[in-house]
């Protein structure tokens, strides 16, 4: 990602517009970024995927002290619970592949070495979210949708009649419940101000 953000941002780093970062979310702390505020932080779910619970509450925290006064943080997550995905597979006759997602914690290989990966969610997504950050909405993402990894491939019409009703409803917080991913959009806690009793 970081080779792709250079070639079609080269001219904007070269002139210091942006800067890359190299780096796993596991090793943040207070000095990864000394000096800096971000008023959007953003994190697609691949990341938040491979790391454990007390983890996630500790990358957050780290995270949630970056923002500005204002700022708004969100994060992607595979949902436990993805009725689409489940469907899809039975019609497959993949009963197994099915109920796999039920576990929440699922062993995977990628290039021959054996992860973990952790579905979570919006309930347990919420419970994560550390005290300096305070949860605004919890999102659906394609909740309607297979996703693209069980091989679901629609006619054209089909896939823009099911990406416009995502779309239409994307606001609407319970369909968060049965989504391939939920969306956390988080801020930075106001801290109560002082009494003037």
């Amino acid at each position: 990602m970081l080779n792709k953000a250079y070639e079609k941002y080269k001219a904007e780093i070269e002139s210091g517009q942006i800067v890359l970062f190299l780096g796993q979310m596991e090793t943040l702390d207070e000095n990864s970024f000394p000096g800096l505020k971000f008023d959007l932080i953003f994190s697609v779910t691949g990341g938040y995927s491979y790391i454990s619970d007390d983890k996630m509450r500790s990358v957050n925290e780290v995270l949630g002290n970056y923002l500005t006064a204002g700022g708004l943080m969100i994060t992607a997550h595979l949902n436990k619970f993805c009725p689409s995905d489940m469907v899809f597979q039975l019609l497959h006759m993949r009963v197994k592949q099915a109920f796999v997602r039920l576990k929440r914690e699922l062993k995977i290989q990628i290039k021959g070495q054996e992860f973990r990966m952790f579905l979570r969610g919006r309930g347990k997504v919420k419970q994560l979210t550390p005290p300096n950050l305070q949860t605004l909405k919890i999102l659906p993402l394609l909740w309607l949708t297979p996703p693209y990894q069980t091989g679901y491939k629609p006619t054209k019409v089909i896939y823009r009649l099911l990406r416009a009703i995502e779309m239409a409803t994307r606001a609407i917080s319970l369909f968060s419940l049965i989504a391939d991913q939920v969306v956390e959009v988080s801020k930075l806690r106001v801290k109560n101000p002082p009494s003037n009793r």
